[in-house]
Order: C-alpha cells, then sequence, then structure tokens
C-alpha cells in the first residue's frame, strides 16, 4: 500500500512534471539534457554571445533608445543605457511589457542582471526590449499585479491577481493603453485591504504594497506620464531597486517597449531603399518569399486562416476570432479600442497592396500598403509591428542579441532560418543573408526561477516581486545562493508558470498546484532563496 501510494506521488512529483514539459517543448528537453547538470554560475558564464558587425549600423538604434530612456528616466539613464547596449549589444526579450509580478520574467531578468555582473562587460544597466503588443490580461498581467503568498486553503488560486485597471480594458494592447490614474490606485489598494481581511493574500505583504501603491503607484512623477508604457518604465526602474537588501548597489533594469523602439526605427527604415526592412516588406519576389517560408510560424501569420476570417466575415457568418489562431503579416491592426487586429496582406485594385483583416468584433479594417501609409499609421497608433517585423529590424538588422525563453527559443531562430532562405531564393542577396545568418538567435535564459517563499509549513510557490520585497530584499548570501542552484533545480522552481503556459491539458482537474508546493518543499526547500 505504501509502495502503491509513493508511484502515484511520482507520478505528480516535480521530475514528472518537468519530464511532461520537456516531453512538450523541445527548447526545454534540449536545455535540460545539455546544462542541467550546471549550477546557474557556470551556465552564464556559458551564454555570453559573439559579437559580430551587423549588417545596418547601430548608431540610429543607440539613439532611439537613448532619447526613449532619457525622457522617462533622464538623461544620465538614457545616456548609460546606449553606452552598454554600444558595448555589449544584448537584451533581454522575453517578457511582456506593463508593469512586471509575474514571477518568471523578473526572475529571468534577474539572471540576466547576474549574467552581465559576472560577464566581462560589468554591466550596470540591464536592457529589456518588452513586448507590448499584448492585452492586459495577458498571463504576465499587466492590468494589475500578482501576489504569491496567498491562503492555502485557496492554493490552485495562487497566484491571486489584484487589478488596477478596470476590466473592461482587459483586452486593450499594453502598447495603446491610457495612463493609469490615481482613483484606479486607490480602488486597488481598498481592494488589497479587503483581501488581506479575507486571508486571500498574506498580511505580510500589506506593508510591502503599501509602500509601492503610495510612493510610486501615486507618486506624481509616474501619473503625470502621457502613457501606460510610459509609467510601466518608471515603475518597474523604481519596484526592481526594492528588490535588493542595498537598492544603491543593484544594477539598472531599463524596461523600454519593443515596439515603441522599432516604430522609431521603421521611420528611417521605410524611407530607405536598401534597409532590410524595406527590401523584405516591400521587394515583391523577397515578401513573397518571405511570407512563403514563414507561413505557419508561431510569431508570424497563417495565410490560410486569415484568408477564412474573410470569407466567413464576408458571408455575414462569424461574430469574431482571435487573432491568435491566424497571426498577422507583418503588423498588427488597432481598433479604436485598443485590440489588436490581424491583417493579411492583399493586391489592390491600385496596383499596390493592401493590408485586410477582421477584429474580435466582426468589424472589418483595411489600411493601404505603402512606405507613407503604414508610417503614417504607425505614428497614428493604428498599426503596431508584429513579432517578426520587430525581430527583423532590431535583431537580424542591428544584429542585437535577443535573450529568450521556451518559445522565443523556437521561433527566432525559425524566423531567421526562413528569412535567410527567402534571401537566398530571391538571388542578389547573398552577403545580406550571410550576414543575418550569422546573428546569434538562440540564447535561453527565461523559465528559471530560483527565489520561492513557504506559504506553510512543506509547501513552496515562486516568489513574485512583492514577496521578494517583503522578505527584506535579495541579500549578497542570497545571490550566491542563486548561483549555486543548477540549471535542472531553476527548472523545477519555475514549473508554477511553465506548466500551465505550455501544457496546460496536464493539469486539467487535478490539484497540481498542491503537489507541486510540496515536491518543491521537498527537493528544492534547501537549496533556492526562500522569502
Amino acid at each position: 500500500m505504501k509502495e502503491g501510494s509513493e508511484n502515484r506521488d511520482n507520478r505528480y512529483s516535480p521530475e514528472a512534471y518537468l519530464a511532461l514539459a520537456c516531453e512538450q517543448s523541445a527548447v526545454v528537453s534540449e536545455v535540460i539534457g545539455k546544462y542541467g547538470h550546471l549550477s546557474l554560475a557556470e551556465y552564464l558564464e556559458r551564454i555570453c554571445p559573439s559579437f559580430r558587425e551587423p549588417l545596418q549600423d547601430r548608431r540610429d538604434l543607440l539613439g532611439v533608445v537613448k532619447d526613449y530612456a532619457s525622457d522617462v528616466l533622464g538623461e544620465a539613464a538614457g545616456v548609460m543605457v546606449a553606452q552598454e547596449l554600444a558595448q555589449c549589444p544584448v537584451v533581454m526579450t522575453a517578457n511582456h511589457h506593463g508593469v512586471d509580478f509575474f514571477a518568471q520574467s523578473v526572475q529571468g531578468t534577474l539572471l540576466f542582471s547576474l549574467a552581465k555582473r559576472n560577464g566581462k562587460n560589468q554591466g550596470r544597466i540591464v536592457p529589456v526590449f518588452a513586448c507590448g503588443a499584448v492585452p492586459l490580461d495577458t498571463l504576465t498581467y499587466p492590468l494589475g499585479l500578482l501576489l504569491y503568498h496567498g491562503n492555502t486553503e485557496h492554493l490552485d488560486r495562487i497566484p491571486r491577481k489584484l487589478p488596477v485597471f478596470p476590466n473592461r480594458l482587459r483586452r486593450t494592447m499594453v502598447s495603446v493603453a491610457n495612463s493609469l490614474d490615481d482613483r484606479m490606485v486607490e480602488k486597488a489598494q481598498k481592494q488589497l485591504e479587503l483581501m488581506v481581511r479575507n486571508q486571500e493574500v498574506a498580511p505580510r505583504l500589506a506593508g510591502a504594497l503599501k509602500e509601492i501603491f503610495g510612493e510610486d503607484y501615486r507618486s506624481e512623477e509616474v501619473l503625470d506620464l502621457p502613457s501606460y508604457t510610459r509609467q510601466s518604465v518608471l515603475l518597474n526602474d523604481r519596484i526592481w531597486k526594492r528588490l535588493f537588501a542595498e537598492p544603491a548597489a543593484a544594477p539598472q533594469v531599463i524596461y523600454l517597449e519593443l515596439e515603441e523602439i522599432v516604430t522609431l526605427l521603421l521611420d528611417r527604415d521605410l524611407r530607405n531603399p536598401e534597409s532590410l526592412a524595406r527590401l523584405t516588406l516591400f521587394e515583391p519576389d523577397l515578401r513573397e518569399k518571405v511570407l512563403a517560408e514563414l507561413d505557419g510560424v508561431r510569431g508570424c501569420w497563417n495565410r490560410h486562416r486569415l484568408s477564412e476570417l474573410l470569407e466567413t466575415e464576408s458571408e455575414g457568418g462569424r461574430k469574431g476570432t482571435s487573432p491568435n489562431a491566424s497571426g498577422t503579416a507583418f503588423f498588427w491592426g488597432v481598433n479604436p479600442e485598443g485590440r489588436r487586429v490581424p491583417f493579411g496582406l492583399y493586391p489592390s485594385g491600385k496596383g499596390e497592396g493592401v493590408l485586410r483583416g477582421v477584429d474580435d468584433r466582426a468589424q472589418p479594417w483595411e489600411i493601404p500598403y505603402t512606405p507613407q501609409s503604414l508610417l503614417d499609421a504607425l505614428k497614428e497608433n493604428r498599426l503596431l509591428p508584429s513579432l517578426f517585423t520587430c525581430f527583423l529590424v532590431v535583431c537580424f538588422a542591428r544584429g542585437l542579441t535577443c535573450l529568450g525563453g521556451y518559445y522565443q527559443n523556437d521561433y527566432l531562430p525559425t524566423m531567421q532560418k526562413g528569412l535567410v532562405k527567402a534571401l537566398r531564393k530571391t538571388g542578389g542577396y547573398d552577403s545580406m543573408a550571410d550576414s543575418v545568418e550569422g546573428v546569434e538567435s538562440c540564447i535561453y535564459l527565461s523559465g528559471m526561477q530560483t527565489v520561492m517563499v513557504r506559504i506553510e509549513e512543506g509547501a513552496l510557490v515562486p516568489a513574485g516581486p512583492v514577496e521578494i520585497i517583503a522578505g527584506g530584499g535579495l541579500t549578497a548570501e542570497d545571490i550566491d545562493k542563486i548561483l549555486s542552484l543548477t540549471v535542472r533545480e531553476a527548472h523545477l522552481a519555475s514549473l508554477f508558470e511553465t506548466i500551465p503556459d505550455i501544457l496546460p491539458s496536464a493539469v486539467n482537474g487535478r490539484p497540481w498546484k498542491r503537489e507541486l508546493a510540496a515536491g518543491c518543499d521537498r527537493l528544492l526547500g534547501e537549496k533556492v532563496v526562500v522569502k
């Protein structure tokens, strides 16, 4: 009986869930197979990329980043991030934009900061280019805060969500969301008080949250900024510093929105007939080969599904669709509610192309496909660059090394191979293909965690930034402990968020969070940092 019970427990142990993750994700499987035994200190040393001369000069990128960071964080920060990228052209691109309380992305950024600390560059600036073309209620929850230390009687509901934006805006994209205001923050504070009284979150978090709300969210400096994406830059900077027991000694993390950077660079690239973006998007033969090579690739487009959406809409038989099923060709449309519209690229009667799509409320949208019409629509927030277009501009054209997680390390190399193949098939672009092919596109860093919180005896869950701050912040001893953890152990600690992301069917109908919390305590209780 005892042996049978142990076997049943083993089927749902952290090791068993990690095996499921490896079955589902070739990237996780390869990382665990090659590097699982290494300490994080050893792994971080091995992932330092070698830098090559980019296809296009990076000086315009450095100027855009400098001005962007200076506008929000001050000129000194702008100068430093530009200098950092000039010396070490590496950024984290695994994160969603918004104020980041998602344990997996915050702790991935922490590992990036430690890689820079231990690397040759000894960087004091940690640049993050975060994706803003996501809804406010995506997994990372830019709509509000995620709190991990909750009531164990409802462990299946951890992390608890504390909204700041009203729920009616949940499908609005971060990139186009209006600023949060003082009334929203006050409402969130009252909701927090109720959650503490109802024991939905631990009282120990209340003090840290009171400071975050009162000193950060409600500061005039934050509330005066013109958009949520700008507010997120400043709030992430402030909250990051609170993660450390000695904030003055911490590196500065600078979250910038990827789409805003790319939009500013496209204003140059689409006016330059020799740029990679102009050629890819407007040289007809090359463009058609790119569309064909990347058809059906994650982060790109599915032309059959995009056409089906238009056909069904024209028949009056649809009520809307999810853009996740179809992707989009080069750009997302933005409807008046700030929701994204998937576009296909089609010929028009004038001999030019047209971006045509249907939003999730069955409304048709159309934008002429010319360089100037695209630039106008980008400036007016009627378009956003797609994930492929973002990487085309910053990674493949300007050689920026983009660190990612299990999804990016699958789709980014695939995008690269498809683009290189299209360039070579078109003819006349061999040197350009060589340059794109030489860009490092497969460095894995997100998907690992090293800091957890014990919500009761025998139960460990990931620690988000609020839990780390409430626990006194990270000390030098904590950093040493983090670096001694193995890559495999860091993946075990992150399963709380990895499994529902890549394999939700594995946990349907099971008390899987309770099983993981207990298993992580047994396996990792003496190894991870516990706050």
